[in-house]
């Protein structure tokens, strides 16, 4: 039988009912009813049974029912014994409950017991259901009737079962408790269904663990089954439903051979998850979700790693990407969800490539193998606490046994390359899994890759560290000792937080997915850098303690090198030098970040006491390691320019501490120079002369350098010091120049400007560059060349100016620039970027009438073809001119608008857009004022012939001409037209709405959807409600764009609440609202949450300002918000969403002079809240608030909507509890407060 009333009406032919009896008339009603409205179940199948039961005896009607159900010969009993095997148990043990009156699940599987009323089996018993039970009553053998108790098949039997006895909603209450329930082949509206769960479910929230296989969409279903607390499961009905029935056949294999089940998806796995299609991927996703599955999986060998981007959803909705290193990527462009995306995964919207702006956000729903399933929370028992002390109590919480196996699994590919890359994008991994890692890499019986090994030990030792814990604990501890002062210990640990540690990130070269290869290096693998915690300095320290925090900042130092040293030292060659550079180009930012801070702050704390205490210092100086050529090799350089802490006589030796390398690096060489230079002509000559041996000794030889290069080299940075310091002391002790001239020549590409620029600091510079419009260059040029040399003479002349004298020329000679151009011109050539200088440079807003109508003439004499390509800058220019040409020479202005609907013709393609849409839905207004229509539109509007027009006068025709040209042309260059006019539709329908309706509004009635979207932007654009006709002409227009999906109406949101709410709060001319309450309330209750806060965002704006507010003065919505909550606002399930209701709540808590009104208001039409999606107003005690005036309907509200789990209370709610005892004592006692108090204790 199809369904219950198929049941029925076989019945009704069986007993023989009279044609005239009201159960055919009902019958026929309810199938009526379901075919009109949509709605099923209206009149339930029972009643029907329940007539039946006044005219005919119950064991008539129960004959009846076992005769109609009985099969015939040879019946196919495929489906129950699919079923039957998806019911057993892992342990034999069969768990089916049908409603079903036929024997067909007995008769396919005839070793299966089973049970019926009043022998129910319980639940609460472990292992006590065994069998088919037989819900409702089964047919006896013969099918001639009803066993024991007979059918629940009236509306009285169903009375009976479900509410005066119980006894079967009580059996499936404890199922519901111990168990998880499919319903297959039940609708929503069964009474089966409906007895059993309606009563159940009398909050509307989802029961845990009910699943129902429903045929139709996503959608259909989703709505058929949520009112019932059912999460439904969509599949195609077509072909005989032959999706669920193949689907529940596969997992019936299963269940019948759960080994070779799992065997054979094993297998697959072996290939790895980019061999294998998406459904066989969620396959293996369910093995590895289970206990049983993850356990078969870890004792797999030669699992690919890879498959851990299949456990991810971080990794498998990851951004796509090109394969290779970062520098050179292959052609190859995946999408990591296309290789590791689950068939229960939501499929992501591709990105093409090239669009480098587009995010991918992870769904909440996503599944991740690495998260604690209920299961695994179940498995947990107690061992998720710690123990009070002793060794345990300083153990992490176990992970559930699942994620155990899963850790070991890990462990044991983590010499993979996909387990590091993998890895390397998380934060921390759980100390098990560390331990695990460890361990199979130290016992790995194949030798591990070093670059493995050390991949690993920077990913360990960089997990150690976590940033926020250090630097909220080094503030708490500055904090401290502000008040009880410093000693020793807490500057040991105040410098052990500024410590420098490694991080480790992905690979810069990281592609989308993991790298491949035979031979992988370190680089391909993790990214390690060396992070300098932004820790405040010791400005607090008493002088007597600065040393040791010297010495403390010292030891960060040489960790810092030894850190830097081991990942290469490449920051090691950057620092900022330590005297600054005064150019204020530089960049100071490299000074406040990273090892130049840490140095500087060194330097400066070691400048502070050298006048108080010389001698420490010079101690301090001695203890710098002297086999270190980077840090302290530029703080012994930095020293020998300052006489206390390098005395005269200290000097050589301290200079002899300074290695050759170190003298001739090229970072060292501003601090090195202005050091000496700074002594020089103090030192005797012993010491000049020391100083002059390293100058002209030169840097050493690389490896592998060629000998020519390496002379070439040597002597130019000779030269270059020699030069600067014979320049900036009193000389050297030979002659400079004839030394810098002879070496020279070894040199040849050397010039003096190097050693004028040697003390200039290597750090980066920044600023805003300007552009340098002087025309002197272009004085005396003739125009026949004067592009060529505008050209030449233009471009970056250093690092923050950009020469364009073309561009200055436009502005001061425009007609010397517009004659070079006409003669370009008449050689055929048209050159964009002078033609955009000229036409879009600011000067040309100022131009004469005389000149624009000149420049107008020029172009339109022009060809059209070559002119094309030129149509942006055009009609940036017509736009910018527009009004001065129309007052000046209406024709000539026709003219030109004709010659640019011309190219636009003629070469539709260059007047695209200048916005890139890329992926993303179009935002029509940013691309139509950015495109050449919509330039020439907004031109069109100053044309003064449509000036000073009276009410309903009608437009010029010239102007509905040129409209009509726009709106005519083709794809976007039409769109772009229609969001200009959908801006303007307001005052066109005020002058002439017969044009309007034609060839504005009529695009709202039908056709293309990008065109109805391209109107609709521009209007909402305008942020103007219409006036009463062109509102009636938009309404059901605007009605139905409010139910739209959400990406229609992109950002108008508030736009649309707005208008619609303007049109409630006004009449017509009948007295009638423009937006009934009832149209309105329909509207919030079919659109989605989005439009609904949006519409209760502006109630409170409205409301809250101090005069008269909303479009029309004569709206006052502080008075209208609650007769707007009371008469439009929907009282359905459906709308009370926690978002809903939060904003609600946050409307309520706006209102101070009617919070009361407006709590009571909105009390019926809220429900549960969820914990970020509320602000409480938790203000000082000073302050007067709602809270504080009306703590016993704050805490009213608060209980309608708090849910049970404390922890998704929103943030304060606490504290807003405190405040209601605060403000009203005798709520202490409210059972509400004690109740709400009482979770917090729980939590």
């Amino acid at each position: 039988m199809p369904d219950f009333f198929g049941l029925a009406e076989a019945v009704i032919t069986e007993l023989g009912v009279p044609s005239q009896s009201p159960v055919h008339r009902i019958l026929a009603e309810a199938r009526d009813i379901e075919k009109r409205t949509g709605v099923a179940g209206l009149i339930s199948a029972d009643k029907l049974f329940g007539l039946l039961e006044q005219d005919f005896n119950r064991k008539d009607i129960e004959a009846a029912v076992a005769k109609s159900l009985k099969p015939g010969n040879g019946a196919d009993m495929s489906a129950h014994r699919m079923l039957v095997d998806l019911a057993t148990a892992p342990n034999g043990n069969v768990q089916l409950v049908t409603t079903n009156f036929d024997r067909l699940f007995n008769d396919c599987s005839a070793a299966v017991g089973s049970t019926l009323f009043p022998n129910l089996p319980d639940p609460a018993r472990q292992g006590a259901i065994n069998g088919i039970v037989y819900l409702h009553g089964r047919a006896t053998l013969d099918y001639r009737g009803a066993e024991n108790d007979g059918f629940v098949l009236s509306s009285a039997s169903f009375g009976k079962a479900y509410l005066s006895d119980g006894w079967a909603a009580n059996f499936f209450k404890e199922i519901l408790k111990r168990f998880v329930v499919v319903f297959v082949g039940y609708t929503a509206d069964d009474p089966p269904v409906q007895y059993l769960l309606e009563a159940l479910n009398s909050d509307g929230g989802y029961l845990e663990g009910v699943y129902a296989f429903q045929s139709g969409t996503e959608d259909a279903a989703i709505r058929r089954w949520r009112h019932k607390g059912v999460r439904a499961i969509p599949y195609d009905p077509t072909d005989s439903h032959k999706a669920l029935w193949d689907t529940l056949e596969a997992w019936a294999a299963r269940a019948n051979d759960i080994d070779g089940w799992y065997d054979a998806i094993l297998r697959k796995a072996r290939k790895g998850p980019d061999k294998l299609a998406p459904h066989e991927r969620g396959q293996v996703a369910h093995v590895v979700g289970t206990a049983e599955g993850i356990r078969r999986f870890g004792a797999v060998q030669s699992l690919p790693a890879e498959w851990l981007c299949s456990f991810d959803p971080c990794i498998r909705y990851g951004k796509p990407g090109s394969i290779g290193d970062g520098f050179k990527r292959s052609d190859l462009y995946v999408d990591p969800f296309d290789l590791y995306g689950l068939d229960s995964d939501d499929v992501p919207k591709k990105i093409e490539q090239g669009n480098y702006h587009a995010k991918r956000d992870v769904p909440k729903t996503a599944w991740s193998a690495f998260e604690p399933s209920a299961e695994d929370r179940l498995t947990l028992g107690g061992g998720t606490s710690s123990s009070f002390r002793g060794p345990l109590s300083t153990l992490p919480i176990r992970l559930p046994p699942r994620l155990d196996i899963l850790a070991v699994w890990f462990g044991k590919i983590s010499h993979a390359p996909a387990a590091i890359w993998w890895a390397a994008k998380q934060l921390g991994l759980h100390p098990f899994l560390v331990e695990e890692i460890r361990w199979r890499l130290k016992d790995q019986e194949d030798p591990v890759n070093d670059d493995v090994r050390t991949a690993w030990s920077f990913l360990f030792e960089a997990w150690q560290h976590d940033p926020h814990r250090s630097r909220r604990a080094a503030y708490e501890l500055q904090e401290a000792k502000k008040a009880r002062g410093w000693d020793r210990a807490a500057i040991r640990q105040l410098s052990a937080y500024a410590r420098p540690y490694f991080t480790a990130q992905p690979s810069y070269s990281s592609s989308p997915i993991p790298p491949v290869g035979k031979r992988l290096h370190l680089r391909d693998l993790v990214h390690v850098d060396v992070e300098y915690p932004d820790i405040a300095a010791f400005n607090d320290v008493p002088m007597e303690l600065k040393s040791h925090v010297l010495r403390e900042c010292r030891r960060n130092l040489e960790i810092a090198v030894d850190l830097e040293s081991e990942i290469g030292g490449f920051g090691l060659s950057h620092v900022s030098p330590i005297i600054p550079d005064d150019n204020p180009e530089i960049d100071r930012y490299a000074r406040s970040r990273g090892l130049s801070r840490l140095l500087l702050s060194y330097v400066s704390m070691l400048s502070g006491l050298i006048e108080a205490y010389p001698n420490s210092c010079r101690h301090e100086i001695d203890a710098w390691p002297t086999d270190d050529k980077t840090v302290f090799a530029r703080l012994r350089i930095w020293a020998l320019g300052n006489k206390i802490l390098v005395p005269d006589q200290d000097f050589l030796p301290h200079f002899k501490k300074i290695s050759r390398e170190a003298f001739w690096f090229p970072d060292h060489q501003r601090d090195l120079l202005l050091s000496l230079a700074s002594r020089w002509n103090d030192l005797g000559i012993d010491q000049r002369k020391e100083v002059e041996r390293r100058l002209v000794q030169g840097p050493k030889r690389w490896k592998r350098e060629q000998a020519q290069q390496y002379e070439e080299r040597k002597n130019a940075a000779i030269a270059t010091r020699v030069r600067w310091i014979a320049t900036n002391t009193n000389g050297l002790t030979f002659d400079a120049d004839s030394y810098v001239a002879k070496i020279r020549l070894k040199a040849p590409r050397w010039e003096p400007d190097w050693a004028n620029s040697a003390t200039d600091s290597r750090e980066g510079q920044s600023g805003t560059v300007r552009t340098d419009t002087d025309i002197e260059v272009l004085k005396d040029v003739p125009a026949s060349e004067l592009l060529k040399e505008a050209k030449n003479a233009s471009g970056r002349s250093s690092f923050l100016i950009e020469k364009d004298p073309f561009a200055g020329l436009t502005k001061s000679r425009p007609l010397k620039s517009l004659a070079a151009l006409k003669d370009a011109a008449k050689k055929g050539d048209f050159p964009v970027w002078a033609w955009s200088r000229f036409l879009e440079s600011s000067a040309r807003k100022n131009d004469n009438p005389a000149l624009i109508c000149l420049i107008a003439n020029r172009l339109i004499s022009y060809p059209i073809a070559p002119l094309s390509e030129l149509i942006r800058p055009i009609s940036s220019w017509f736009e910018t001119v527009s009004e001065k040409l129309a007052a000046a020479d209406i024709p000539l202005f026709d003219k030109t608008f004709e010659y640019l609907i011309s190219i636009l013709l003629f070469a539709p393609e260059q007047a695209s857009s200048s916005i890139v849409r890329g992926d993303e839905e179009p935002d029509w207004t940013m691309e139509a004022i950015n495109s050449p229509v919509g330039r020439i539109a907004e031109a069109i509007l100053d044309d003064p012939r449509k000036q000073g027009l009276e009410w309903h006068q009608g437009l010029p025709a010239i102007w509905r001409q040129h409209s009509a040209d726009l709106i005519n042309l083709a794809g976007d260059l039409r769109r772009h037209a229609l969001v200009i006019f959908g801006h303007q539709t307001n005052w066109l329908f005020a002058v002439d709405p017969e044009w309007t309706r034609a060839n504005v509004l009529s695009v709202l009635d039908g056709g293309d959807v990008s065109d109805q979207n391209a109107l609709w932007a521009g209007f909402f654009w305008a942020a103007r409600v219409p006036d009463t006709d062109l509102y009636v002409q938009l309404k059901p227009h605007l009605l139905r764009r409010a139910t739209e999906r959400r990406s229609v109406r992109r950002n108008y949101n508030e736009i649309i609440a707005g208008m619609l709410m303007a049109g409630w709060a006004s009449f017509d001319s009948s007295g009638s609202r423009l937006v009934g309450s009832e149209e309105l309330r329909d509207l919030l209750t079919s659109t989605d949450d989005e439009l609904r806060s949006h519409v209760i965002w502006q109630l409170e704006r409205w409301s809250e300002e101090a005069t008269k507010a909303g479009p029309d003065p004569d709206q006052n919505w502080s008075k209208l918000l609650v007769p707007f909550l009371k008469e439009v606002w929907p009282k359905q399930k459906s709308v009370k969403s926690p978002l809903v209701s939060a904003r609600l709540c946050e409307l309520a808590f706006s209102r101070r002079d009617d919070f009361v009104e407006v709590v009571d208001t909105i009390l019926p039409l809220v429900s549960k809240i969820e914990g970020d999606q509320l602000f409480l107003p938790i203000l000082k005690r000073s302050d007067k608030s709602v809270i504080d005036g009306n703590p016993g309907k704050t805490l009213e509200l608060l209980y309608a909507v708090l849910p049970d789990k404390v922890r998704a209370w929103p943030y304060g709610t606490e504290g807003v509890l405190k405040r209601i005892q605060d403000a009203e004592p005798l709520l202490t006692t409210d059972i509400r407060l004690l109740e709400l108090l009482r979770r917090v204790e729980l939590r």
